[in-house]
């Protein structure tokens, strides 16, 4: 079974989704496990602000994984939430992720997904994604794994002045986990998707991940996104970054 968190956040995400609502970093959400049968969550949060506004914001995310088998994996991911002052809506965000894998062998394995989702502040109105391809264990000691990918997949974009794209990327990424000792652990993720017929358009995200034991079942996690885009909406920023901060309690 796997280990159940609670997540104390010390620093309120001012901008949550803002990076990440480009692209979603579907690799550091998968639960490393050896034994077969369910693992996941859901949680629910919200907060109220009263200064010269009035705010209200609301979030939700479940996760789910299902090893029915060693060479198979099902993950279903879901994520809402928005914030709200008096007369505006300053957020409003939302996806749906499905992957399936299955592994070969020691090393190889090939992957399929879709995925569904929306970000007012990105001025995405929908974005629909379905690919598949081969992910390869680089890699694979005791204390460090690398892993690549690199699928293909098909896209289609309408942003909320009903500029519509739809057409073919790679996503290719690298991932390693470098872990020393228990109370320590390095994650890092990046993604790079070009368009297949135009490789000036690309997007590049990364997420880096940063977990300190302090005292037995308390750690401490740092965790840092950076995302870029060649070819943004109209009034989105070519690249943005986001840092987290907090402390994990196992029991």
């Amino acid at each position: 079974m796997p280990e159940k968190n609670l997540i104390l956040t010390l620093f309120l995400w001012m901008m949550p989704f803002l990076l990440m609502g480009q692209v979603v970093n579907i690799e550091s959400k998968r639960f490393i496990t050896d034994t077969t049968g369910w693992a996941g969550g859901i949680s629910v949060n919200s907060a109220w602000m009263q200064n010269k506004q009035r705010l209200f914001s609301f979030g939700s995310k479940a996760h789910v994984q299902w090893k029915p088998t060693r060479p198979n994996l099902f993950l279903i991911l879901g994520e809402y939430g928005f914030t709200k002052g008096n007369q505006s809506v300053f957020q409003d965000f939302g996806f749906g992720h499905f992957r399936y894998t299955k592994r070969l062998n020691d090393r190889f394995a090939v992957e399929s997904f879709a995925q569904a989702q929306y970000n007012k502040a990105n001025r995405l109105r929908f974005r629909g994604l379905l690919g598949a391809g081969p992910r390869y264990e680089l890699i694979s000691q005791k204390e460090l794994k690398v892993f690549v990918a690199a699928l293909a997949m098909l896209e289609r974009n309408i942003s909320v002045d009903n500029h519509f794209f739809e057409g073919g990327r790679l996503s290719a990424y690298v991932s390693f986990t470098y872990q020393p000792s228990k109370s320590f652990k390095l994650i890092n993720t990046t993604y790079y998707q070009p368009r297949f017929n135009l490789w000036s358009d690309f997007r590049i995200s990364g997420e880096t991940r940063l977990e300190w034991g302090i005292y037995q079942r308390l750690k401490w996690i740092t965790t840092y996104y950076y995302s870029y885009d060649a070819f943004p909406p109209e009034g989105v920023p070519l690249q943005g970054y986001r840092l987290n901060n907090g402390l994990k309690f196992s029991f």
